[in-house]
Parts: structure tokens; sequence; C-alpha cells
């Protein structure tokens, strides 16, 4: 590389000089858009203003309790009824739910939501039934979709033309443990 050296009284620079010079003018021009264009980095602020606030909340569980003395009476003439208590302990039912199915399968046949004041169901005829077997679940119902143990009961029953000939029903003895 040729160096050229400056004359003195001169005005003339070395190449090296000048070289160096360029260098440091591209470095600061790239610096500065290089920082115009940064994301900023978050600053840590200060509320004007503080403000303390306590507060409570409490918990609780309960449980459902199902149906109590869940009854059924039936014979001649007549379809099979299913009659029941509300429960004594736990949160009042807003409702009943009686699901009824098919025996042998175990088919849901039907649901039939009853309110808080309904404690009974009488199973209906059809155009023909000749004996088939049921199996009635009798649950006490919260709001929400929450529902106690089921009591089951087994229901049969003979009809023609709608009208009932005969019926025999049978209840478990306590609610189910699921």
């Amino acid at each position: 590389m040729r160096r050229l050296t400056q004359e003195p009284g001169s005005n003339r620079r070395t190449v090296r000089d000048s070289g160096l010079a360029l260098v440091l003018a591209v470095l600061v021009v790239f610096t500065s858009l290089s920082s115009a264009h940064a994301p900023r980095i978050a600053e840590v602020t200060e509320a004007n203003w503080m403000r303390t606030v306590h507060s409570s909340g409490a918990v609780s569980a309960g449980v459902l309790n199902p149906v109590r003395n869940l009854q059924c009476s039936s014979g001649v003439g007549q379809n099979p009824r299913l009659s029941w208590q509300a429960p004594t302990s736990g949160p009042p039912p807003s409702g009943y739910t009686v699901l009824v199915y098919s025996i042998p399968g175990n088919n849901l046949l039907g649901t039939i939501d009853l309110g808080a004041g309904t404690t009974s169901y009488t199973l209906g005829s059809s155009v023909l039934d000749l004996g088939p077997s049921y199996s009635v679940h009798v649950r006490a119902r919260l709001e929400g979709n929450w529902h106690s143990r089921s009591w089951v009961a087994e229901a049969r029953r003979f009809s023609a033309l709608g009208i009932p000939l005969n019926s025999s029903c049978s209840t478990e003895s306590a609610p189910r443990s699921s």
C-alpha cells in the first residue's frame, strides 16, 4: 500500500488517515440509523397512587341427597306409579328427574323432568304393551345439571289400545351408590 505523507504547510493527509475517517463516518451513521429503528426497552414506571385491598371468601361443598322412601304401586287396571319423598338433609332439590330404561338392553327410552313440588310419576300406556319391563331411575336435581344418586324401580305393564290391563313393580331397597 502506498502511503502518502503530509508535507509541512500542506493540507494533504495520508490515505491511511482518510480511510480511517471514512470508516468512522460510516460507523457513526450506521449506529444512529440502527438506534432510531431499534425496539424500545420497557421502562419501569411508578403508579401515582397506591391502595391496600383486603378480600375474603368461602368455599363450601355439599351433597345432593337422593330421594327418600321410593314406593311403587301397581295392579289390575292401572299403570305403575312411583312416589317418593324429598331429601331431608342437604340442599333442597329444585326438581326431580325420572329416567326410563328398557330391560333388557338398558336403552334410555325417556327422560322426564319434574318440578320440586312433584313427588310422583305414573308410567303411561302405549297402544299395545305385552309385558315389557322398564328400569325407572328417580333422582333429585339442582339447577346447573347437578343430580343425586338414583333410586331404581323395575316396572312391567300390560295394556291394549292404551288401556292399562295389569302392571307390576318393585323397588330396590336403597338408592344406588353411584
